[in-house]
């Protein structure tokens, strides 16, 4: 169970104010948890404002996909549960109306939280008046680390609102408690990452895919070629860019059946990374919590610019280490087969309610790492499978990877870059560290966690001293020409 993020300063002591309280901003993007941990559940957004006077707007609020577990095949759809709901509302209704102080969220549910709290202040919650809503308290409360004014509403039917003058919405337990994590926009608190984030090579690094799937050859009885095999690439440079970055690298592949007809792509090549590249060809990382998207699939890279049609559902979790991971979300029916995507078509009678087609297009991508599965599957056209294996990124071993020599290709051609051969002793240091190892005349450079370069020099000779008094405490990336990335822990 998480700290709080707001804690007592100050109790019981009124604070009454004639100003308003913003409980929504449309320029900020507000994250919530539904069940008291760090795992971000809803976010909360503006999708349009419409000005009806001096004092009043309507915010559409963003809406959400669910899956339908209680839907069944005799709907028309592949399988039982191989539905989903659109256009959702979430804990704060589809819309709402501002007027003056008076915010009221509607459809389908309606309800009114007055922004000009005073201890004691009592009005109508509901537009019946079958349940009311009254100020308990307001007091000075530290709120994403700063004071801020604060204010507890509790209705007549037991559930308890939290505001905030300056950050909205604290704590809602109308039907499910939620709780405020963090807010995109001022930055503050827990944050989803950026699509960027995602996909962050260096030269070292390495990924290695199996992959499987079909395709037409167009001659023949049996006109459809399948393949099966592995697919190995490794980043050998990295230019940045003004608005991202760009990688060189080298590949390898080994199949027992096949090969796809794309596998001369994998021997080498570059990509570039922006944000709108990522967007365009892998967008579910650029999601909310169960937004309805498209498919978003690719490879890295994709040489058929396969970044999917349609409609996704996309669902966000984290990994035991704390990564956040977004997978489009998909169903199995009786005999295995994977259904992704939305049809075109709803269930009849039920206009939100569409079941998933025999397409899929499928992606799923961890913080860091980048797509660790991507599918393309349709009925009658060529598919592939790609499922990640292992990787070395930024000096970090997950999964397992083949040896380059296993591999045709330029990757078991060249030389590879070796394992380690230097080492940084002492590790942590403090203010300085030797290079043991190095030969003399290869370039060093230092990175921080988050990619950004710090510091760069030639070694002139071998086990020299490096002073990195001038670098904060933290944890840092070194490279040294030829050699894979090693962490290097500056603590003092």
């Amino acid at each position: 169970m998480r700290t709080l993020i707001f804690l007592l300063l100050a109790s019981a002591s009124s604070i009454t104010s004639a100003q308003d309280w913003a409980l929504i901003n449309p320029a900020y993007r507000y994250n919530y948890s539904n069940d008291g941990t760090d795992t971000i559940s809803n976010q909360i957004r503006v999708m349009q404002v419409d000005t009806l006077g001096p004092d009043s707007f309507r915010y559409e609020l963003n809406r959400i996909g669910l899956p339908c577990d209680t839907c069944t095949e005799a709907l028309g759809g592949f399988c039982d549960g191989c539905y989903v709901w659109i256009d959702q509302p979430q804990f704060l209704q589809r819309s709402l109306l501002r007027i003056g102080p008076n915010w009221q969220f509607m459809d389908p549910d309606t309800f009114l939280i007055r922004s000009t709290p005073s201890v004691g202040s009592t009005w109508n919650f509901t537009p019946d008046g079958s349940v009311t809503a009254s100020v308990i308290s307001v007091s000075e409360m530290s709120v994403f680390d700063s004071l801020d004014s604060v204010a507890v509403i509790a209705t007549s039917n037991m559930d308890t609102i939290v505001i905030s003058r300056s950050y909205g919405i604290l704590r809602s337990a109308l039907s499910q408690e939620h709780e405020l994590l963090g807010i995109h926009g001022p930055d503050l608190g827990r944050l989803l990452p950026t699509p960027m984030s995602y996909f962050d090579y260096y030269p070292g690094d390495a990924l290695q895919y199996s992959a499987s799937g079909s395709w037409y050859a167009g001659s023949g009885m049996f006109p459809w070629v399948y393949y099966s095999g592995v697919q190995k690439m490794e980043v050998v440079s990295r230019e940045e860019l003004q608005n991202g970055y760009a990688v060189q690298f080298v590949a390898g592949y080994r199949y027992l059946s096949g090969p796809p007809p794309y596998y001369g792509f994998w021997l080498g090549g570059s990509f570039t990374f922006t944000d709108s590249i990522l967007t365009a060809r892998f967008h579910p990382v650029t999601t909310y919590p169960n937004e309805i998207t498209s498919g978003g699939c690719g490879y890295f890279p994709d040489p058929e610019g396969m970044e999917g049609g349609g409609r996704a559902l996309a669902l966000h979790t984290m990994d035991p280490d704390g990564k956040h991971v977004i997978s489009t979300f998909s169903r199995l029916d009786a005999g295995q087969v994977e259904h992704g995507m939305l049809a075109e078509w709803s269930v009849p009678g039920h206009p939100r309610l569409f079941p998933l087609e025999y397409s899929t297009v499928f992606g799923s991508f961890k913080e860091g790492v980048g797509m660790i599965r991507g599918v393309d599957d349709s009925y009658f056209e060529p598919w592939c499978n790609l499922v990640l294996q292992g990787a070395v990124l930024q000096g970090d071993t997950t999964g397992g990877l083949t040896d380059d020599s296993y591999f045709f290709g330029p990757l078991s051609l060249r030389e590879s870059i070796p394992e380690y051969t230097t080492s940084i002793f002492p590790n942590p240091a403090s203010d300085s560290f030797v290079l043991m190892g190095a030969l003399g005349g290869e370039a060093l450079t230092i990175h921080d966690m988050e990619g950004r370069f710090v510091w760069a020099m030639r070694i002139s000779a071998a086990n020299e001293t490096i002073d990195v008094q001038d670098l904060k405490v933290g944890m840092y990336i070194l490279r040294l020409e030829g050699m894979r990335p090693q962490r290097l822990l500056i603590a003092r």
